[in-house]
């Protein structure tokens, strides 16, 4: 399966591979397992849980793409 960039189309609370992007030196493009969400206002979605990967990355990363585990 391919990335998917459209991150609207992510299903929610739910484990998949997202892709961060490489537009940063200091922060390389990495691979996790994790899960998107709703911030806690409900206005728009954003990183969850940190499931497989690095959580510091993760949390400092933009994730630009995701696709379903196989």
């Amino acid at each position: 399966m391919e990335w998917n960039y459209n991150l609207e189309k992510a299903p929610l609370d739910t484990p998949l591979k997202l892709l961060s992007g490489d537009d940063c030196f200091l922060l390389p493009q990495r691979e996790y397992v994790g899960t998107i969400t709703m911030n806690k206002c409900g206005e728009y979605r954003t990183r969850g849980e940190c499931i497989d990967g690095d959580p510091e990355y993760f949390y400092r990363s933009a994730i630009v793409a995701w696709k379903n585990i196989e």
